[in-house]
């Protein structure tokens, strides 16, 4: 499970990232944190994979799958 805060959006453009924490799109001010939690992984390659889960924004929660890459550990 990953919990993000909703006003930590950073674009590198401040009017977009101001424009991006109101009503019209992650309305922050009545949906503080968005929430991904993790259903199911597979591995489709040496370093790839899918996570299947549920992301859960603005009180919505969807099915969402995400195709990933290992790039390495610190």
């Amino acid at each position: 499970r990953v919990t993000v805060r909703t006003d930590s959006v950073f674009t590198g453009h401040e009017a977009r990232d101001g424009h991006l924490r109101k009503r019209d799109f992650l309305w922050t001010d009545e949906h503080p944190t968005m929430t991904f939690t993790g259903t199911a992984t597979e591995r489709t390659g040496e370093r790839t994979g899918r996570i299947t889960g549920d992301l859960t924004l603005r009180g919505v929660t969807r099915p969402v799958t995400f195709d990933v890459t290992y790039n390495g550990s610190r």
